[in-house]
């Protein structure tokens, strides 16, 4: 039966024993310190006054190249941040990355795509399901993969999108037999608007 191994700490002088992940000619050899606490501040103080000076870091001074902290707009929230001044000489543009990500997307993203990516659209769709016990309101199917349709399309009424009573719950079949479902819209509308006019 292998006896447990015990080393004294440098710094706190308290002994520690042998960890199970570590080799005994490791732990004889090389571990000096009980913990990482013990050997940071056995490390404090070491460095020699003439050296320190020109070390990056220095305990309890501020890096040289910081500067002074100067406050920009951020050119797509326009809200105020705060950057180092080497950094402002960079002249950053955003305040985060998610900013920045947003005005680099060059209109590749539609607003109609950005709208049901978005909280309000979320929570319109979940208001429509709730209302309708999620049950399709065609076949009377409850569960399943239902879709919240837009009883007026989305794309040509916008004052509607958001309202609860412009909204159903379709199973997938049914929402696909609608007038307005896909490339249908844009028909649906054209017709109401020649009835409109009439």
């Amino acid at each position: 039966m292998n006896k447990q191994l015990y080393k004294t700490c440098l710094t706190c002088k308290i002994r520690f024993p042998k960890t199970k992940c570590q080799s005994r000619k490791s732990f004889l050899e090389n571990r000096k310190f009980c913990s990482k606490d013990c050997h940071t501040i056995s490390q404090v103080g070491s460095c020699p006054k003439e050296l320190l000076a020109h070390h990056k870091t220095r305990r309890g001074e501020p890096a040289r190249n910081r500067g002074n902290d100067q406050t920009l707009v951020c050119g797509e929230c326009e809200n105020d941040f705060t950057v180092f001044e080497w950094r402002a000489k960079q002249n950053p543009k955003f305040c985060s990355h998610v900013c920045a990500s947003k005005a680099k997307d060059f209109g590749k993203t539609s607003i109609a795509k950005r709208l049901r990516a978005g909280t309000d659209y979320k929570e319109w769709r979940t208001a429509v399901f709730e209302r309708d016990d999620y049950t399709c309101q065609e076949c009377n199917k409850r569960g399943g993969k239902l879709q919240a349709d837009h009883i007026e399309p989305f794309a040509f009424f916008p004052a509607l999108r958001f309202e609860i009573d412009n909204g159903r719950a379709l199973c997938i079949p049914c929402h696909q037999k609608t007038e307005t479902y896909g490339g249908r819209a844009l028909g649906y509308f054209k017709s109401k608007a020649l009835s409109g006019l009439n």
